[in-house]
């Protein structure tokens, strides 16, 4: 993170590289409850940097002319702390990604088709690669032997299925847990992304794809991929608190990855 040269009693925070913004929510409300002292961020897990929508990702500001000694003292007092109120992770260049298409073998050039050059320019976006692609019926036997293999040379897995997962009964879920997968989840309170469903191998992220992910648009995909490259385990909890802005209107879709 760089600051900028004062100006106006306003400092602006930009980054140098690609990556996820975090915040500390409560540190930043007892900060901005401090009169005269406004800081202002990009949104929790945003992603910036010089490649990205913005490299921007907060401003400081000294509201009035000045400010009281004492209250200057509790603010840095809170911005001292270590985690930072505000606080960058770079993306990171060596996560690998493998995809399995689930479906009739009729429809396998079609997924592949449908959803590789989205996924493909997503991990680009995230600093990931595309380590191997794999194909499978729908049978419970099929998934969890080619999850398992692809696992070994991939950290986290991507399924793109004929259908989308409709409960924790589904028969990729079922095949993931007959392998050892844990933390099986099904549903999230975005949209669009309703049918996303994730769970972990070997702490390994593997993400069942909801069908928006064959578009550029943003999706359920932009909010829970980036964190999974950066080796984040994401529980039902991040995945249900993904509901307070989770509704993507046209406005917040419309800028393509």
């Amino acid at each position: 993170m760089t600051l900028g040269r004062p100006a106006g009693g306003r400092v602006n925070l930009r980054v140098q590289l690609d990556g996820l913004l975090e915040v500390d929510a409560d540190r930043l409300l007892d900060l901005n409850m401090i009169p005269g002292i406004g800081l202002g961020t990009r949104r929790q897990h945003a992603v910036v940097g010089p490649n990205q929508e913005t490299d921007a990702i907060g401003t400081v500001k000294i509201i009035p002319y000045a400010v009281r000694r004492k209250l200057l003292d509790r603010a840095v007092e809170l911005a001292q702390r270590r985690p930072g109120i505000v606080e960058f992770r770079p993306f990171r260049p060596d996560r690998r990604a493998a995809m399995l298409f689930v479906g009739e073998p009729s429809v396998h050039d079609k997924l592949s088709e449908t959803f590789l050059p989205a996924t493909q320019a997503r991990l680009e976006r995230y600093a990931g690669r595309l380590a191997a692609t794999e194909a499978v019926v729908q049978e419970e036997a099929a998934i969890g032997q080619a999850v398992a293999r692809l696992m070994q040379s991939a950290d986290l897995v991507i399924i793109a299925g004929q259908t989308s997962i409709m409960d924790e009964d589904d028969t990729t879920l079922r095949a993931l847990r007959a392998i050892g997968a844990e933390g099986t989840l099904s549903g999230s309170p975005v949209e669009p992304g309703n049918m996303l469903a994730l769970a972990y191998l070997s702490g390994k992220a593997v993400v069942c794809a909801p069908g928006c992910a064959s578009s550029l648009k943003r999706s359920v995909m932009d909010l829970v991929l980036p964190r999974l490259l950066l080796g984040d385990r994401l529980e039902r909890r991040d995945i249900a608190a993904l509901g307070l802005g989770g509704f993507l209107s046209g406005a917040e879709r419309g800028g393509a990855v």
